[in-house]
């Protein structure tokens, strides 16, 4: 339809098109800006972004939460602006960071309630800077400039920036932003900022996968390593399925298997499972202090106290599970022995910089003292 569409406004000619677009620039601001942009020279659209952006600073207009998708649609103009103006990535990161530096006027001047003006800066802004970082030769500029807008981040928009930093740059370059913001750290004095920048260290830790200097500085951040710290640093080292077992009942015998299949690549430090008679029988929890591991049980109706397990079953719902028609058992554990390959050895998480578990996990000299069963 769209095509269609395109095909017949194409056939109208161009002066046609150019008298709808200023006939319509007559009745939309947004109309007329595109105008404006489009027959603007790239100089001409870097002033306009400037302008646009002073403009923004200086307004005194409160913009109300109903007024809020607009004014993002604003922001989003003048970012299209700079993408049309700029080509030279220096420049464009240079430009880019006095829109993220306009935050505190911007946001201190919004009822952001619905977080679409918040959205411009994360999304928007992170993706052009982005583009512009990779094009970008001088890294050690790039460092630098996310370092700078972070160090004072009040309005929560700029770590955007340094969440993705592995996007554009190289671990040497990123371990070299760690140690300056450890240097930092050492400095700072405040306990909110000293914090902040503990949580910029442990963002760059789990991108280039160094999972000790994870948990070492969410210790030095918390104090103390609690649940959820654990399960975080636990998510660094390896989100890898070290054995499994398929069976019918829910007898100890196969979760015996699946533990002597596990213990055999590694022992872990803890054993967490639920409270199933499969797990709780003497012959599983004597086997696992046996191997002198420490027994841990998810408390009685806390599914969450289980979440990667939890979360690997979602998964295998509903990538594997749901979409096939297994005609027996022995079909079923050849199915999801193809598919757990596919998962440990191919599937990309996020968590893990988009590498595939068993590349962390059979990459690493220790092993995660918390492995799922």
């Amino acid at each position: 339809m769209e095509n269609k569409r395109k095909q017949r406004l194409i056939e109208l000619g161009v002066e046609s098109l150019a008298d709808a677009l200023l006939e319509l620039a007559i009745w939309s601001d947004v109309a007329d800006d595109l105008v404006e942009c489009m027959i603007s020279t790239p100089e001409e659209n870097i002033q306009r972004f400037k302008k646009k952006l002073s403009r923004l600073k200086q307004s005194q207009r409160f913009i109300g939460w109903r007024e809020s998708s607009g004014f993002a649609s604003e922001l989003k103009a003048l970012l299209k602006d700079l993408k049309a103006g700029v080509s030279d990535p220096s420049t464009g990161i240079e430009l880019i960071s006095l829109f993220y530096e306009a935050d505190k006027k911007i946001l201190n001047n919004c009822d952001d309630s619905s977080g679409l003006i918040g959205d411009v800066f994360r999304f928007d802004a992170q993706e052009l800077f982005m583009e512009y970082a990779a094009l970008c030769e001088d890294k050690e500029k790039v460092a630098s400039t996310i370092i700078k807008l972070n160090k004072n981040d009040n309005y929560g928009v700029r770590d955007a920036l340094i969440n993705c930093a592995s996007e554009c740059l190289m671990e040497a370059i990123i371990r070299s932003m760690i140690a300056k913001i450890q240097k930092l750290v050492k400095c700072e004095e405040d306990k909110y900022r000293k914090q902040h920048n503990l949580i910029l260290i442990e963002s760059l830790a789990r991108q280039i996968k160094d999972a000790e200097l994870f948990k070492q500085t969410r210790i030095a951040s918390w104090g103390k390593i609690s649940t959820a710290a654990f399960n975080d640093i636990s998510r660094v080292y390896f989100e890898s399925i070290v054995s499994w077992v398929l069976s019918n009942s829910l007898s100890v015998e196969f979760c015996l298997e699946s533990l002597d299949m596990a213990f055999k690549i590694g022992k872990p430090e803890i054993n967490n499972s639920d409270q199933g008679s499969q797990f709780t029988a003497e012959e599983y929890v004597n086997k696992v202090e046996i191997a002198n591991v420490k027994v841990s049980m998810d408390g009685r109706g806390r599914v969450f106290d289980n979440i990667f397990t939890e979360r690997l079953w979602r998964t295998l719902k509903y990538e594997e599970v749901y979409l096939k028609d297994y005609d027996s058992c022995i079909d079923a554990k050849a199915s999801i022995d193809d598919y757990f390959t596919f998962y440990n050895n191919e599937r990309l998480h996020s968590s893990l910089g988009y590498s595939p578990p068993a590349e962390i996990y059979f990459n690493k000299d220790r092993i995660v003292s918390n492995i799922k069963v």
